[in-house]
Formats: structure tokens, sequence, C-alpha cells
């Protein structure tokens, strides 16, 4: 398989603890304040992880968040 590049620098947090510790659990809430990176962070993360299980015959995840209408 080729390699994927994804244009994303993250900010220190995510790269030394979340992005570590979001792959050794299967659910995860992050509580964080409005410019912490919640939304680029956890798109990266959920990136990341399709396309290391890309073998599966399924791929079930799932991103929520609020809606403001």
């Amino acid at each position: 398989m080729e390699e994927i590049l994804i244009p994303y620098s993250p900010r220190p947090i995510w790269e030394n603890e979340l992005h570590r510790e979001l792959d050794k659990h299967r659910f995860a809430v992050i509580v964080a304040h409005r410019r912490f990176g919640k939304t680029v962070g956890m798109v990266n993360q959920l990136i990341k992880k399709n396309n290391q299980d890309y073998t599966k015959d399924t791929i079930m995840d799932c991103f929520l968040t609020k809606t403001v209408i």
C-alpha cells in the first residue's frame, strides 16, 4: 500500500499525549476550551485509525458534535 500524507501538524498536547491515549481506548470524551483544536485533532485521529484498519470489512467510526440551529 502506498503511503498517504496528511498535511497536519498537531499541537504539542495532541502529539505527545492525546493521540497516544486515544489509540489505547475504544471510547473517548474530550472536554476542553473552545480553541483547543478538538475538531481538527479528532478528525485526523479518525483518518489515521481508518487508514491503519483498512483491511477490515466494515469500519464503524463516529464523530459527534453539537449543532446550533
